[in-house]
């Protein structure tokens, strides 16, 4: 029976494209004068992203941390760049949290890339330096250096191994889809194919009772106590289970009104009564060796029913929006707003464009500003086509 849990949460906000930003570049009387700082300015609705980050910051993250301090609940967190900038300039009694949790060893970070991007269809170069700067701004802002990635929503192929394990990770976390899984249990250490890279398995039943089944009415397990996850847990067979989710689960997906935040206050405390420990990954990684190598043909993610990267460019329109991104990637770069282009490539700007029915589709329209992918569409194009509008008749160049 499994004597040891691990539990990471995904923390990030995106910065949200303003909507009829084309006219508002196309007609700015400082066009020629546009750079990087200016576009962006135009380009997100920053006051709507704050309003969204005061509201989850007081109803979900603070009492979230405060609950860990409290309980000293050990988690593993992989939070995104953006974010981390977002709260210094917003929110900086959050990132003192962040960093006292850190700084007692309740947490440890996973890394993740910087825009919570989806930098891995977008060549090698651009993962790259999408994990170089999040390990610089970790380190920045908690003196700590990630040894084990997470990478945007779990998304993972047998393809980025090698280049994880040359960046210097030991280990990275993805999702246990049954397909790959076959035989094996997500409940043991594996290795990726042809790689040292150690691979950890979410466990998805378990972590979307959490996620997505706990204030669920008609779920034959409702209502779901920490007693009885606990019990769950504990009676699985293996070495571990590692469940995750993100940290909006508490307190902003499901309201405290539901006692979300008194599961997770209790959770530790039940885990204890029954002989399960809490660990970070890296303490995984010791305790265990690898019980087999496991093969992934194709990429999975821990998003919709499917798994894959259908939840971000499963539609023509998610293609042709992020094919269009690529093509434009050497303009942007020319006019020194490398990082205006990769504010482009999060994955959020794409996962509201989906137009999946049914679970998945009730999901992707619950996150969605626009209220509709047609209109999540047309504002990113018409924001990608002015951009590159302003940046042609910019005198704002690379030398």
């Amino acid at each position: 029976m499994v004597q040891y849990l691990t539990i990471f949460m995904e923390m990030h906000q995106p910065r949200r494209i303003r909507e009829g930003v084309f006219e508002r570049l196309l007609y700015s009387t400082e066009i020629r004068d546009a750079d990087e700082s200016m576009l962006m300015d135009l380009l997100f609705d920053k006051d709507l992203d704050k309003r969204i980050l005061n509201r989850i910051s007081d109803k979900c993250y603070l009492p979230v941390l405060n609950t860990i301090m409290e309980e000293e609940l050990k988690i593993s967190l992989s939070v995104s760049g953006i974010l981390l900038e977002f709260l210094r300039e917003t929110r900086s009694d959050v990132l003192e949290v962040l960093q006292q949790a850190s700084s007692i060893q309740l947490i440890e970070f996973l890394c993740e890339p910087y825009h919570h991007s989806l930098a891995i269809f977008a060549g090698e170069d651009v993962f790259r330096q999408e994990m170089k700067d999040s390990l610089k701004i970790i380190r920045e802002f908690f003196g700590k250096k990630p040894k084990i990635a997470f990478n945007t929503e779990g998304l993972y192929a047998d393809s980025l191994a090698d280049l994880l394990e040359e960046m210097g990770f030991t280990a990275t976390i993805t999702e246990g889809v049954e397909g790959i899984l076959g035989w094996r249990s997500p409940t043991f250490l594996y290795t990726a194919h042809n790689s040292n890279l150690k691979i950890l398995l979410r466990h998805c039943q378990l972590s979307d009772d959490i996620g997505f089944r706990f204030g669920d009415r008609s779920w034959s397990q409702f209502p779901l106590t920490a007693d009885k996850y606990a019990s769950w847990i504990r009676n699985l067979p293996g070495e571990f289970v590692v469940i995750g989710f993100d940290i909006e689960t508490f307190g902003e997906h499901f309201k405290q009104e539901t006692g979300i935040l008194e599961f997770l206050r209790w959770l530790p405390r039940e885990l204890k009564k029954r002989g399960v420990k809490l660990l970070h990954p890296s303490e995984i990684l010791e305790y265990f060796e690898p019980a087999d190598e496991i093969f992934f043909e194709r990429v999975v993610s821990w998003a919709d029913k499917e798994k894959d990267e259908s939840a971000w460019l499963g539609n023509e329109m998610q293609k042709l929006a992020f094919n269009s991104l690529l093509k434009s990637r050497k303009i942007f770069e020319k006019k020194k707003c490398s990082k205006l282009w990769r504010m482009f490539l999060t994955s959020d700007h794409f996962y509201y464009m989906s137009t999946k029915t049914g679970p998945a589709g009730m999901v992707h329209g619950y996150f969605n500003p626009y209220k509709s992918p047609y209109k999540a569409f047309k504002c990113f194009i018409e924001a990608l086509t002015g951009s590159l509008t302003a940046l042609h008749y910019s005198r704002y160049t690379s030398t």
